[in-house]
Protein backbone atom coordinates (compact mmCIF):
# COMPACT_ATOMS: atom_id res chain seq x y z
CA UNK A 1 0.00 0.00 0.00
CA UNK A 2 1.64 3.15 -0.84
CA UNK A 3 0.57 6.54 1.31
CA UNK A 4 0.30 10.01 -0.68
CA UNK A 5 0.57 13.33 1.86
CA UNK A 6 -1.17 16.39 0.27
CA UNK A 7 -0.51 20.04 1.34
CA UNK A 8 -3.43 21.91 1.56
CA UNK A 9 -3.54 25.86 1.23
CA UNK A 10 -5.59 27.67 4.14
CA UNK A 11 -9.30 28.98 3.11
CA UNK A 12 -10.36 31.94 4.89
CA UNK A 13 -14.17 32.17 4.83
CA UNK A 14 -16.18 35.06 6.59
CA UNK A 15 -19.94 34.95 7.26
CA UNK A 16 -22.33 37.56 7.60
CA UNK A 17 -25.33 37.81 9.21
CA UNK A 18 -26.50 40.82 7.44
CA UNK A 19 -25.99 39.10 4.11
CA UNK A 20 -29.06 39.50 2.04
CA UNK A 21 -29.40 35.51 1.63
CA UNK A 22 -29.98 34.86 4.93
CA UNK A 23 -33.16 37.49 5.34
CA UNK A 24 -36.46 35.71 4.34
CA UNK A 25 -38.01 36.16 0.83
CA UNK A 26 -41.11 34.90 -0.81
CA UNK A 27 -40.91 33.22 -4.11
CA UNK A 28 -41.05 36.10 -6.41
CA UNK A 29 -37.59 37.48 -4.51
CA UNK A 30 -38.79 39.95 -2.50
CA UNK A 31 -37.76 40.34 1.26
CA UNK A 32 -40.17 40.14 3.46
CA UNK A 33 -40.03 43.38 5.02
CA UNK A 34 -42.76 44.85 8.36
CA UNK A 35 -46.44 45.54 7.03
CA UNK A 36 -46.32 43.33 4.20
CA UNK A 37 -49.65 42.25 3.45
CA UNK A 38 -48.96 38.26 2.25
CA UNK A 39 -51.06 35.30 1.28
CA UNK A 40 -50.07 32.61 4.39
CA UNK A 41 -51.42 30.07 2.48
CA UNK A 42 -54.61 29.50 0.54
CA UNK A 43 -57.63 31.16 2.26
CA UNK A 44 -55.64 32.91 4.48
CA UNK A 45 -53.68 36.51 4.79
CA UNK A 46 -51.83 38.25 7.20
CA UNK A 47 -49.51 41.27 8.08
CA UNK A 48 -45.62 40.99 8.93
CA UNK A 49 -45.52 43.05 12.55
CA UNK A 50 -42.27 42.28 13.24
CA UNK A 51 -38.94 41.06 11.12
CA UNK A 52 -35.63 40.35 12.88
CA UNK A 53 -34.15 39.94 9.70
CA UNK A 54 -34.36 43.03 8.54
CA UNK A 55 -34.38 44.28 12.41
CA UNK A 56 -38.06 45.81 11.60
CA UNK A 57 -40.65 46.00 14.88
CA UNK A 58 -44.19 47.55 15.04
CA UNK A 59 -44.91 49.11 18.27
CA UNK A 60 -47.30 46.22 19.25
CA UNK A 61 -44.45 43.72 18.48
CA UNK A 62 -41.17 45.31 20.00
CA UNK A 63 -37.50 44.17 19.72
CA UNK A 64 -37.92 43.67 23.26
CA UNK A 65 -40.31 41.38 23.06
CA UNK A 66 -39.61 39.07 20.30
CA UNK A 67 -35.67 40.02 19.25
CA UNK A 68 -35.10 36.62 20.95
CA UNK A 69 -35.67 35.00 17.94
CA UNK A 70 -33.04 36.60 16.15
CA UNK A 71 -34.25 35.58 12.59
CA UNK A 72 -37.09 34.88 10.38
CA UNK A 73 -40.28 37.43 10.69
CA UNK A 74 -43.79 37.11 12.69
CA UNK A 75 -46.58 36.91 10.86
CA UNK A 76 -50.68 37.91 12.43
CA UNK A 77 -53.11 35.95 10.37
CA UNK A 78 -56.21 36.07 9.84
CA UNK A 79 -57.09 32.60 10.93
CA UNK A 80 -54.05 30.88 12.60
CA UNK A 81 -52.69 34.58 14.81
CA UNK A 82 -49.49 34.78 15.23
CA UNK A 83 -46.95 32.41 13.51
CA UNK A 84 -42.92 32.94 13.73
CA UNK A 85 -41.56 31.92 10.42
CA UNK A 86 -38.01 31.13 9.59
CA UNK A 87 -38.71 30.16 5.51
CA UNK A 88 -41.74 30.89 3.03
CA UNK A 89 -44.63 28.56 3.46
CA UNK A 90 -44.75 27.63 -0.76
CA UNK A 91 -47.93 29.06 -1.35
CA UNK A 92 -46.83 32.08 0.69
CA UNK A 93 -46.55 35.61 -1.52
CA UNK A 94 -46.55 39.09 -0.97
CA UNK A 95 -49.94 40.81 -2.01
CA UNK A 96 -49.04 44.35 -0.83
CA UNK A 97 -46.06 46.33 0.68
CA UNK A 98 -47.06 49.40 2.84
CA UNK A 99 -45.88 52.99 1.63
CA UNK A 100 -42.14 53.53 2.88
CA UNK A 101 -41.88 55.91 5.82
CA UNK A 102 -39.94 59.06 4.43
Amino acid sequence: MTWHMYSVSPVKLEFSTTCLELRMRYADGNIARLGDKILVWEGNEGVVVCSMDTDEYSEDYSRETFGYLKQGIMVLSEKAGLIHYVQPEADMRLLSRRASRA
